[in-house]
């Protein structure tokens, strides 16, 4: 398989080598901190960020990017779906 950034020190901005399903929990935190929170389903996100700082996304576009680093989708509060995490 070519890989055209296996010589990058880090990888081109905007792609990612990693991706995990996220299930809404209030009690835990994701397992890594990803770099892009990837919405498929529309609705509410809300998310612990890096900074600690709890807050809720109100109804990003459909099929939209969120540009936040955060350590916890809360099930409380976030009706979107199909969320996954790149990194």
């Amino acid at each position: 398989m070519i890989d055209p950034f296996d010589t990058l020190s880090q990888p081109h901005p905007g792609t990612f080598s990693n991706a995990l399903a996220i299930t809404p929990d209030d009690n835990t935190d994701l397992a890594v901190v990803p770099s892009m929170i990837w919405l498929g389903t529309p609705g509410d996100v809300r998310i612990t960020a890096l900074n600690g700082e709890t807050v809720t996304l109100k109804n990003p576009n459909r099929m939209s990017f969120l540009f936040l680093r955060g350590t916890r989708i809360h099930a409380t509060g976030t009706t979107a779906s199909d969320i996954v995490a790149l990194w």
